[in-house]
């Protein structure tokens, strides 16, 4: 005989769905001494950031301030941008100088 399933777990199932989702949606945050050390910086940098708009944050019932990931992430695929585009000039630049100086130019064949 067929092992059968409560009539509940259908139910069951679909609550913990619904948790999971209602967890995916749940603002992530993390503490301003955490968002520091994934970003590497100090506390008072978190701070200046926050400040300029660069960092987004909310508060606790507390009245405690934590930054949401969603900003550490967005300021760190920044972060990764620009060292690419300096990357990439630095390259040109090597290019152009290369290029531009040819060997037998300099030292001339007696």
């Amino acid at each position: 005989m067929p092992h059968e399933r409560a009539p509940w777990s259908h139910f069951a199932r679909k609550r913990v769905g619904i948790a999971r989702a209602l967890a995916d949606r749940m603002v992530r945050s993390v503490l301003l001494e955490q968002a520091a050390a994934l970003l590497g910086v100090s506390r008072r940098t978190i701070y200046y950031r926050i400040r300029a708009g660069r960092l987004r944050t909310i508060r606790t019932r507390c009245g405690s301030q934590r930054v949401l990931i969603d900003s550490i992430e967005e300021l760190l695929r920044e972060r990764e941008r620009k060292s690419e585009r300096k990357r990439a000039a630095r390259i040109r630049g090597r290019a152009a100088v290369v290029s531009d100086t040819d060997p037998c130019e300099k030292f001339p064949a007696p």
